[in-house]
C-alpha cells in the first residue's frame, strides 16, 4: 500500500468517526424536541398534553359551544392532579354527550347534517306530534299528549316526521319491512286525501342544501331539534383539540373518544316511550294507524275494533308477552 493510499484510508476513517460524533451530538441537541410529535421542548403526553385536555374538557363541561381565550398561566386553571406520574388518565363526564345534544339542538344546520346520516327513518329517539311542518296530520298517541305538543313542542323539529322524510334516502330506507309498517301506520291514511298524496309525492328528496333546508325549517317556526331523553343508547363521541407545532402547522389530538352502544337490558326510559321502531311493527301487526280519530287526526284504524289500552297496564313487562292488539299506548314526556 502506498503512502497516499494509507492517508486516504485514515482520512476516510476519521471522516466516518467525525460524522458519527456530530450526528450523535445533533440528535442529543434535538432530543428535547423529538420526544413528542409536536416538536415542542418539554411537551409530553402524560404531563402537559394531559393537562391541556383536562382544562379544555372542564371548560367544555361548563361553557359548551362558546369561544373564549384561556390564559393557562392563570391560577384559576390550576388542577389538583399530579401530572408528574407516568399514567395520568383523562376524566370525562358521563353526561357530556347528552349536554352536547342540548347545546347543538339549536344549531339547525348541524341537525340537518346529522339527520342525513342516520341509519333509518325510525331511529331518532323522539315521540312524534305531527307528520308535516304545517301540522295537518297529528300523530300523538293521546289527545292529552297532542295538546301538550301544541303547548310546548311546536318549535321542536324532532316532533315532526317531515325532516326524516325530506333528508333520508327515502326509497332505500323504506324498502322491505319498514316500508310495509310505514304504509300501515301512516302512508295508507295519507293517500286517502289529495293533500296527503301531494305531500307524499313532493316531500321525499326535496332537500337541496343545508342552508335552504334550515331556511325552510325556520319559515315553519322551527328553532330547535331536541330529542326526547332516553338511556337506550350510549351516545358515541369524538372530540379533538388542534395544537400548533413548532413548525407552525396544526395537529389534532383526541380529547374525548367513546363508542356508540345500545344499552338494551339497561334501557329504563322504555317506560316513558319505547321508540318508533316498536310503534311501527305493533301498528303494522294490529293494522292500526298512528293517528287520531278527529278529522285531521288518524290515530285509530276503524277497520279493527280493538280496545284501547294503556302502557301503564304493562309496565311490569313492557316488551314481553304484549298482545299484538296493543298498538296504541299512553306515553309520558
Amino acid at each position: 500500500m502506498t503512502t497516499l493510499e494509507i492517508i486516504e484510508s485514515i482520512s476516510g476513517l476519521l471522516y466516518l468517526v467525525f460524522t458519527l460524533v456530530l450526528s450523535s451530538y445533533y440528535l442529543q441537541v434535538l432530543s428535547p424536541w423529538m420526544t413528542n410529535d409536536l416538536w415542542w421542548s418539554g411537551f409530553n403526553a402524560s404531563g402537559i398534553q394531559s393537562y391541556l385536555i383536562d382544562v379544555y374538557n372542564a371548560q367544555l363541561n361548563l361553557l359548551g359551544n362558546q369561544t373564549i381565550s384561556l390564559d393557562l398561566t392563570d391560577n384559576k386553571y390550576a388542577l389538583g392532579k399530579d401530572y408528574t406520574q407516568f399514567y395520568t388518565p383523562i376524566e370525562i363526564s358521563p353526561v357530556y354527550p347528552r349536554m352536547m345534544f342540548s347545546i347543538v339542538a339549536y344549531d339547525l344546520a348541524k341537525s340537518v347534517v346529522a339527520i342525513r346520516q342516520i341509519p333509518g327513518p325510525d331511529w331518532p329517539v323522539t315521540q312524534y306530534c305531527w307528520i308535516d311542518f304545517n301540522r295537518t296530520w297529528e300523530v300523538a298517541h293521546t289527545l292529552t299528549r297532542q295538546n301538550r305538543c301544541k303547548a310546548r313542542y311546536a318549535d321542536n323539529g324532532a316532533v315532526y316526521y317531515e325532516p326524516i322524510v325530506r333528508l333520508v334516502d327515502w326509497n332505500r330506507r323504506t324498502a322491505g319491512a319498514i316500508g310495509s309498517a310505514l304504509n300501515t301506520t301512516i302512508g295508507n291514511a295519507l293517500r286517502k286525501t289529495r293533500a296527503g298524496q301531494d305531500w307524499l309525492a313532493q316531500t321525499p328528496y326535496s332537500f337541496v342544501n343545508v342552508e335552504a333546508e334550515v331556511e325552510f325549517w325556520r319559515r315553519h317556526g322551527i328553532t330547535q331539534y331536541t330529542f326526547q331523553y332516553s338511556n337506550n343508547y350510549q351516545w358515541g363521541e369524538l372530540e379533538t383539540l388542534s395544537l400548533k407545532n413548532a413548525f407552525g402547522t396544526t395537529q389534532a389530538i383526541t380529547i374525548k373518544s367513546s363508542a356508540f352502544a345500545n344499552r338494551v337490558g339497561s334501557w329504563t326510559t322504555v317506560y316513558m316511550y319505547f321508540g318508533l321502531w316498536n310503534d311501527f311493527p305493533y301498528g303494522d301487526w294490529s293494522r292500526r294507524r298512528l293517528h287520531s280519530t278527529r278529522p285531521v287526526h288518524l290515530r285509530k284504524e276503524p277497520s279493527l275494533h280493538l280496545p284501547h289500552t294503556t302502557l301503564c297496564l304493562h309496565c311490569g313487562q313492557p316488551l314481553k308477552g304484549m298482545p299484538l292488539r296493543f298498538a296504541v299506548f299512553v306515553q309520558v314526556w
